[in-house]
Order: C-alpha cells, then structure tokens, then sequence
C-alpha cells in the first residue's frame, strides 16, 4: 500500500542554464490504483519570476493537466528548485511525458516562451 514500485527523471535541454527537472515516482494508492507523482523543479541562477496561474502544463498519454507555478526570488549559483508537483492516474505501460513551463522572457540572452522537457514515465 503506497509503495512506490518506479521512479525516474528527465528534463529540458535549452542551453540557456534554464531548465526544466522533472523527478517522476510510480505507486499504488490505497485502493490499489497505480498512480504517478510528478515533481516540476527548476534548475538555474539567479532567477526572478512571479508565480503563473497554470503556469505548468503536464501530458502523460492521453491525459493534460495544469497547475499553477511557484514564484521564484532567486540569487547564486545554479541550483534546483521546486515549482510544483502534481499526482496523476499512471497507464499501465511506460508512457511519453511533456512537461512545459510558460517562462514568456529572456534567460543569459535568449528568448524563451515556454521551457518544455520530454521523457518516458514508467
């Protein structure tokens, strides 16, 4: 009972020193349902922005969801930081994954709308 039996990461190549981690764990609730949380952090420096109203939008298979992302005030050297997480219904089979983050401005010079990691959950 709640024993997670997957867990995983992947996360955004921009190039910018903006990216998006995401950190994925497959378990079973209490009523045996396989379920996925998915953690949402943001790997950078010295960083600034006000929390987006669903600002984070997650696909796994068939299924959306959005959810608001946190602000962030930011000054140092590159670190990891939490800008949301979410609990999901899992598919049977290991299932593609996109994780998008509206960012809408300028990160080291490039213009980035939208932040966007793919991977493989399961």
């Amino acid at each position: 009972d709640g024993s997670v039996t997957d867990t995983g990461s992947f996360e955004s190549d921009t190039g910018t020193g903006l990216e998006v981690h995401v950190d994925w764990s497959v378990f079973d609730d209490s009523e045996g349902s396989r379920k996925v949380r998915v953690d949402i952090y943001l790997n950078c420096y010295n960083l600034y922005v006000s929390e987006r109203y669903n600002g984070i939008t997650i696909r796994l298979g068939d299924e959306t969801k959005t959810i608001n992302s946190a602000a962030i005030d930011y000054t140092g050297s590159a670190a990891s930081i939490l800008i949301g997480s979410t609990i999901m219904d899992m598919p049977d089979d290991p299932t593609d994954c996109e994780v998008s983050w509206d960012f809408k401005g300028t990160y080291n010079g490039t213009e980035l709308e939208k932040v966007t990691a793919f991977g493989t959950v399961g």
